[in-house]
């Protein structure tokens, strides 16, 4: 049986996501300079404290490889901005962990995961009782 291994659980979820590269990264597939430059936008599959998983189209990511997340969540006026680094890839998905994240992010990230918690536990209640 697989042990799972993560520090915080995680929430499904699908949170509106800007990426862009970070240094060294030069070669995107099916991305533009233009995508680059801007942002490439995705949606997150699942959400932790401390990373998400993101469903993207371009497979030139790859682990260790930093990139800046600009995170719309429905409990914030403002996006969070957030430096990660990829910690594995697949075909259409990466796995980043949160890195130098200050306590004013810190709280808004977990402002927004007991908001998800608590949609999911109220989901789960209503289905209980039908």
């Amino acid at each position: 049986m697989h042990e799972d291994r993560r520090l915080y659980p995680r929430l499904d979820c699908h949170l509106d996501i800007n990426l862009k590269p970070g240094l060294g990264i030069i070669d995107l597939d099916g991305v533009t300079p233009l995508g680059e430059l801007i942002g490439i936008p995705a949606i997150s599959k699942n959400f932790s404290l401390n990373g998400l998983c993101i469903k993207i189209g371009c497979r030139a990511l790859k682990k260790k490889d930093r990139v800046y997340l600009t995170i719309n969540t429905p409990t914030e006026v403002r996006p969070i901005e957030l430096e990660s680094e990829v910690a594995w890839s697949s075909e259409d998905e990466i796995g980043v962990n949160f890195i130098n994240v200050n306590t004013f992010d810190e709280l808004r990230l977990r402002g927004c995961f007991e908001f998800f918690r608590d949609v999911y536990i109220l989901q789960e209640t209503a289905h209980i009782l039908l």
